[in-house]
């Protein structure tokens, strides 16, 4: 699929609709400070590149209240397709601003960024949870609202866990850059407080990350340091 925003009212519009989740024109209109026939200008021409779809109801939360005679208010929400397009969008301008990085301070450049974006992630799901110290659930849990579609399943011994990422919306910044699953994994490893290893990656070609959890034994110490 490939479009290209001429107009950048049409991108922002997309990109509040996405975080919104399905809304009105006029709710949109009001968010962006927009007229309402720019708004419904925009979502024709959205819906007409499939990446808006328009729903009597909206396709998922509260049901809208009819108002009376008149053209009923529609729904909109940004379809799978668009969403696998706005995200591509924003990996290719966090990718221009990584290598802007690189050319400028090198690889410990790229390295202070990737830390400080991990660890702003993990604050949030700390914070989320109340605690500094997650177990894997929690932590998959948190990661699911950044878009990582992670679980946990047992680990082969049926002690031990794996914590299965099945998307990650940098995978291919990851792959020019591995530093982010370095550096990925290493916090990973101080907010579960357990020793971690990565046996799969999808910037690697794999059909999902997995990272092994290796859960101590009774009486064992743990050589995690924060």
């Amino acid at each position: 699929m490939v479009v290209k925003f001429e107009d950048k009212a049409a991108y922002r519009l997309a990109k509040v609709l996405l975080e919104s989740g399905s809304t009105t024109a006029s709710v949109l209109a009001s968010r962006l400070a927009m007229t309402s026939t720019a708004v419904r200008k925009h979502l024709d021409w959205l819906e007409s590149e499939g990446i808006v779809a328009s729903f009597d109801q909206p396709p998922f939360g509260p049901l809208m209240k009819t108002k009376g005679p008149g053209r009923p208010a529609r729904a909109f929400a940004v379809t799978e397709q668009g969403r696998q397009l706005l995200t591509q969008l924003d990996e290719n301008l966090l990718e221009s601003a990584i290598d802007f990085i690189y050319r400028e301070n090198g690889e410990s450049g790229v390295r202070k960024f990737a830390q400080e974006r991990v660890t702003s992630m993990l604050g949030t799901i700390k914070a989320k949870f109340n605690e500094e110290i997650l177990n894997e659930v929690q932590l998959a849990e948190g990661l699911n609202e950044f878009g990582y579609m992670a679980s946990v399943v047992s680990g082969p011994s049926g002690n031990d866990a794996q914590l299965c990422q099945h998307n990650c919306p940098i995978a291919g910044i990851a792959k020019r850059y591995p530093v982010f699953c370095d550096v990925e994994l290493q916090e990973f490893q101080k907010i579960l407080q357990k020793r971690t290893t990565r046996l799969s990656a999808l910037s690697s070609g794999s059909s999902l990350c997995t990272t092994h959890i290796h859960h101590n034994k009774q009486g064992e110490r743990n050589d995690v340091k924060s």
